[in-house]
């Protein structure tokens, strides 16, 4: 008999054995907790998130729950790919790129219309 693998815990299997994982796990000196970073679709770290734990080892099952199950929020869970997608509508700065997301959106029918500022959103970040 051989082990058994769920669906969802594949991708964590997989980590494991590769010994690499999409986040990192780190401890700011003047915290007390340990943080997790989760990577984006870039492979680029997103912004650390307390774990509230003490230990590494605690961090690292909290990051790994985190991964699996969606990262605890105050409303509800969220899972790496919406923290990817939040990350990624965050860099939008041109009314081309809201346009294309827009269509986008109408396209999967999940808006019927919408409307986009007719001015240039620049970040100084991004010249």
């Amino acid at each position: 008999m051989g082990v058994q693998i769920l669906p969802g815990e594949i991708l964590l299997s997989l980590c494991v054995i590769m010994n690499t994982y999409p986040f990192s796990i780190y401890k700011r000196a003047d915290r007390p907790y340990f943080l997790v970073s989760f990577k984006n679709a870039d492979g680029k770290f997103l912004a650390g998130i307390s774990t509230k734990k003490k230990t590494e080892d605690e961090a690292m099952a909290v990051a790994i729950q985190w991964l699996r199950d969606g990262i605890p929020q105050k409303k509800q869970a969220f899972n790496n790919h919406e923290l990817i997608l939040k990350d990624t509508t965050r860099k939008i700065k041109t009314s081309t790129k809201a346009e294309a997301l827009l269509s986008e959106l109408k396209r999967l029918g999940w808006i019927k219309n919408g409307v986009v500022k007719s001015r240039v959103l620049i970040s100084m970040r991004g010249l």
